[in-house]
């Protein structure tokens, strides 16, 4: 279990709040009324505080660069960084070597993106033997006598 001070400095929602410039954090509330409940949810969990807590523990990281990585944890749950730029969000953020920020980034994915970046269920294709659906292209015989297809009447 957290503390709420352990929930305000580590949240992702509440990440580098104190030394985030205004535009910047007035930028991530305009984009968060944006975002699915499922990522808002994330963001203000105190579920993920814990994980991020845990994966900073895990690493020896000190409590400014688990403030750090929750930042980087909300940047890539919004999508303000591609996830193709995870280990590297993780280096500048953290300032770890490039194979910890790596390792790290992977536990942040399958601990606490992965539940939320679920790739959404196919539906099967309709089979073929639905035949799709024909434009009537009957030709009135009293208007047209030439047998051509007027198209721009139609």
């Amino acid at each position: 279990m957290i503390s709420e001070e352990q929930y305000l400095q580590f949240s992702p929602y509440f990440a580098q709040e104190d030394v985030e410039k205004e535009d910047s954090r007035l930028k991530f509330l305009e984009l968060l009324i944006t975002l699915p409940q499922t990522v808002k949810n994330l963001l203000t969990s105190t579920e993920t505080v814990e994980k991020i807590i845990k994966i900073g523990e895990s690493f020896e990281l000190d409590e400014f660069d688990i403030e750090a990585l929750s930042l980087a944890v909300r940047k890539l749950a919004t999508g303000e960084v591609p996830p193709v730029q995870g280990t590297n969000l993780i280096i500048n953020e953290v300032g770890v070597p490039e194979e910890k920020a790596a390792t790290i980034f992977n536990s942040i994915i399958s601990e606490i993106l992965a539940p939320v970046v679920k790739a959404p269920k196919q539906t099967p294709k309709e089979p073929f033997s639905r035949t799709p659906e024909r434009p009537d292209l009957k030709i009135d015989p009293g208007t047209n006598k030439n047998n051509v297809v007027d198209l721009r009447n139609r």
